[in-house]
């Protein structure tokens, strides 16, 4: 109860604020609902899942000088749990260690402090972004908070070059900010350096390397092609990681690539996809602790298919219905992975999602559904089915 009054006294005060504020002074501000619904019953042990209702208020607080503007961002998150504490945790909604349930409420409040010019920004604090290593994600309730500092220059022919250091994060299911750690092994940091080239008509580019200090090096390597194809619009995304130990090599010897292709071809209202990863080296591949996603891989999905050797096939098949229906679409996600081992077996891990999307349009703008349904079957491990329904609606003023 404490943190939902504090959470509202410091949107309300903000949210009043913005509009006294003078009239050199710019604002950016926008608010999320989300009422999120998620279960999952396991083949073998208890179920989990949670069902909650959240808020997330951003804002960009400006003023601007002659050569340069001074912006504050606040960033406040607040998600309550509208079903019966569960025993265990489901990696969505916050976890109570003393009481040995979930939560009921939870909060997460951050601030970050912003300079910028025409072509150079320096931001410190809260930092938001989507990299391969502290990889966003707004799939559940609250989304994952980072903390450091951030430079990025942008120029139209040279494109956009950041480098960073993050030193703490507060993932989805978390109210602190932490030290970053994989495997229970914490890291003082991540420094790294990001281009991404977006101009050319056809192609982009983004090259990223960090180092996740004492634990490992990571170079990512995304390149995305765009063409006609049999007169239907056609995009070749291809992707390459590597991580090495670095440091004290806190998780020992590591050296693991990944490779990945995908091809989508958008024969409208059919959008076909077929893609293939693989990981090829001495470990799975290595994702931050508390189920941060890795979002960069050709097509991301709720098994991952990360591990040490494993070979993967992708099907992503769409239905747009925006003829019957404006905004709604259908989706099938088809994965096969094998070729990885499990307790010395060889094992193998099929995922099929079926998805349900609509985004409101005209007088309804901003309000988005989701449905979806999870079935996970791994030949030695835990197999389940999954549902989750996502209700959104985000208003910006």
């Amino acid at each position: 109860m404490k943190q939902t009054l504090t959470l509202g006294f410091t949107c309300l005060l903000v949210s009043t604020a913005s509009y006294a504020l003078p009239e050199d002074i710019q604002t950016n501000s926008s608010i999320q609902l989300k009422n999120l619904y998620s279960d999952r019953d396991f083949n073998q042990g208890q179920s989990i899942g949670s069902w909650s209702q959240g808020v997330i208020y951003q804002d960009e607080i400006k003023k601007n000088f002659d050569q340069f503007s001074i912006s504050v961002l606040p960033n406040l998150q607040y998600a309550y749990l509208l079903s019966s504490p569960k025993p265990l945790s489901d990696n969505i909604f916050k976890y109570d260690d003393i009481q040995l349930e979930q939560a009921r409420d939870y909060a997460k409040l951050a601030v970050g402090l912003r300079f910028s010019n025409e072509n150079h920004t320096l931001t410190l604090g809260d930092l938001k972004f989507n990299h391969p290593i502290t990889a966003a994600d707004p799939t559940r309730q609250l989304t994952p908070m980072y903390q450091g500092v951030q430079y990025i220059f942008k120029d139209k022919a040279f494109g956009e070059l950041e480098l960073g250091y993050v030193n703490k994060y507060s993932a989805r299911s978390e109210d602190k900010l932490t030290d970053l750690a994989i495997s229970k092994q914490k890291s003082d940091g991540v420094y790294y350096v990001n281009y991404q080239q977006k101009q050319h008509p056809h192609w982009a580019y983004d090259v990223y390397l960090g180092d996740l200090q004492d634990l490992f090096y990571q170079f990512h390597l995304g390149v995305d092609y765009k063409n006609e194809l049999l007169g239907f619009q056609n995009h070749l995304k291809l992707k390459y990681f590597n991580i090495n130990d670095s440091g004290q090599s806190l998780l020992g010897d590591v050296q693991t690539s990944y490779y990945g292709v995908m091809n989508t071809l958008d024969m409208k209202p059919f959008v076909l996809g077929l893609g293939y990863q693989v990981i090829d080296g001495n470990s799975n591949f290595y994702l931050l602790d508390q189920a941060i996603p890795g979002t960069h891989f050709i097509h991301w999905t709720q098994g991952a298919f990360n591990k040490q050797d494993e070979k993967s096939y992708h099907v992503n098949a769409k239905l747009e219905l925006d003829r019957y229906v404006s905004g709604l679409s259908l989706n099938y996600r088809y994965i096969y992975g094998d070729n990885f081992k499990t307790a010395g077996q060889l094992n193998t891990e099929i995922e099929r999602d079926y998805i349900i999307n609509y985004n409101a349009q005209e007088w309804l703008k901003g309000l988005n559904f989701q449905i979806i349904y999870v079935n996970y079957d791994i030949a030695y491990g835990r197999s389940y089915d999954e549902v989750r329904a996502l209700t959104t609606y985000s208003l910006k003023f």
